[in-house]
């Protein structure tokens, strides 16, 4: 835990496939990205961001075990960490996010063919199905 913001992106692997997220209501370009979000002030762990956020955006409940951290940078003005996620328990994710962020499933061989994937989790994500 530090006091320094923190953000995270978890690629999560379910039995129905990889959820991803796109926010029409945001500023344009509108892209697919990996389920995640920004921490509290300062009082949660990068591991418990990724639980809380996985569950209020997608609808599946985490545990600590359930979680693997591939990578955390310093990015500045915040921290980032990037897991991912393969739930040992699980429900079908849900079609809409808590703010309204259409949800879609994919299957992982056809992720890296989509056009508006977000520049920066696309990397992410093909260094993660490399390996598989």
């Amino acid at each position: 835990m530090t006091g320094r913001p923190q953000t995270v992106s978890v690629l999560l692997f379910t039995r129905h496939g990889i959820p991803l997220l796109k926010d029409e209501t945001k500023p344009a370009p509108h892209y697919w990205k990996l389920p995640g979000g920004k921490g509290g002030p300062g009082n949660e762990t990068p591991q418990g961001i990724a639980i809380r956020k996985i569950k209020e955006k997608v609808g599946i409940s985490l545990s600590a075990g359930d979680l693997t951290l591939v990578q955390s940078q310093d990015r500045g003005d915040h921290d980032f960490s990037f897991f991912v996620a393969r739930p040992h328990r699980e429900t079908k994710p849900k079609n809409r996010g808590e703010g309204g962020e259409i949800i879609e499933l994919f299957d992982p061989q056809e992720i890296l063919d989509i056009g508006d994937l977000f520049p920066n989790h696309r990397s992410l994500v093909q260094g993660q199905l490399s390996k598989r």
